[in-house]
């Protein structure tokens, strides 16, 4: 779109469901649409309401109209099976006569008098750049930053997909729910056309094993759920699950060296309490591709500049992400007081927090 050929070298040999579903605030949305998926979107995803539950308890404490987010940002809150927006973004890619090149396993990376040169299991690439949007266990990452590391955040996620007609009542909603408890909260929303019930639990305790979705034993889940009402919890021991841990990234000085850059959860993975590591990912390519293209074909200078522009939102989003954790797993008398101040709160109060997050615009 902003006339650079653009070559992708896809790990996976084929788009698989891992992750299931994915939120897109306002934020996101309209970068999609300014990308031409507006209809895809509309046609595929859903655009939910937001319940937020005290889940000892039972009881809702706040139930928040996201719909509204349309006539104050001018998109709307949706969510998406992660399929159909792989699905989606790879149309649009291949429309533009991207190259995809799947099942491609980077080896090598190093500088070239051309810019980057890349050895994959299926031989070797040069660009005038190389961006790394490889995810948490980034490749290009140690190669740019041997020293950065990744630290367990003392959080572990577990997820699961079952047809959403299998649930019990109380989880079968349109809407994303999010149940509340000590060290732990859940949420859930439909997707795949509100035929499946995308399901995250998000609990404190040992490291899980690392990479995206080790098979889980649900009872060890359930074990840590003593204060949850006995039908979900029951329903949960039935499910397959899938754990990874949660973690943050230390000791990345920079993100980008010469002609090579980073994007997404390979330069920030964000813990999930504001549901925005897809959405940061969407922001980051879209102010990439708009510094490439104002710099006259000064790759380095344009990558400076988008690290530059990118790192105080993203120091903020990961700031008010860790927050939101705490207060979604307190505990004892704060958890009292947590659900007497969301209840009490007017809920376009409560929306209007967020307006530094869902009105950026690039």
């Amino acid at each position: 779109r902003k006339g650079f050929r653009v070559r992708v070298f896809e790990r996976d040999a084929a788009i698989d469901a891992q992750g299931a579903g994915i939120q897109l605030g306002p934020n996101g949305v309209r970068i999609l649409r300014g990308w031409g998926l507006e209809e895809g979107l509309f046609e595929t995803g859903s655009m939910p309401e937001l319940r937020l539950m005290d889940a000892p308890s039972e009881r809702v404490l706040t139930h928040l109209q996201l719909h509204k987010l349309i006539q104050r940002f001018g998109a709307p809150y949706q969510v998406i099976a992660r399929a159909d927006l792989h699905r989606l973004l790879r149309g649009a890619a291949l429309k533009l006569n991207i190259d995809i090149v799947r099942g491609a396993r980077v080896e090598t990376i190093e500088q070239s008098s051309q810019g980057v040169r890349i050895t994959t299991n299926q031989g070797r690439s040069e660009g005038v750049a190389l961006i790394g949007a490889d995810g948490i266990g980034s490749t290009v990452r140690r190669w740019l930053c041997p020293e950065a590391s990744l630290v367990f955040s003392g959080k572990n996620s577990w997820r699961a997909v079952c047809p959403l007609e299998a649930a019990p009542d109380a989880l079968r909603s349109r809407d994303v729910c999010v149940w509340l408890a000590p060290d732990a909260h859940v949420v859930h929303y439909p997707v795949d056309g509100l035929r499946k019930l995308n399901i995250v639990a998000i609990i404190g305790g040992s490291q899980a094993p690392e990479g995206w979705g080790a098979p889980a034993d649900a009872h060890a889940l359930v074990s840590q759920m003593r204060k949850w009402p006995q039908g979900i919890t029951q329903f949960f021991a039935a499910l397959e699950w899938k754990t990874w841990p949660l973690m943050t990234l230390d000791g990345l000085t920079d993100w980008t060296r010469g002609p090579a850059t980073l994007l997404g959860d390979a330069a920030h993975p964000l813990l999930p309490f504001l549901a925005s590591g897809g959405v940061m990912a969407i922001e980051d390519a879209a102010v990439l591709a708009s510094e490439a293209a104002k710099t006259s074909g000064d790759i380095p200078a344009a990558f400076d500049r988008y690290e530059a522009l990118r790192r105080p939102r993203i120091a903020r989003v990961q700031k008010a992400s860790e927050r939101m954790g705490d207060i979604y797993h307190m505990g004892g008398v704060m958890r009292l007081a947590r659900n007497a101040v969301m209840s009490a709160t007017p809920p376009r109060l409560l929306l209007a927090r967020n307006d530094w997050l869902y009105g950026f615009r690039v």
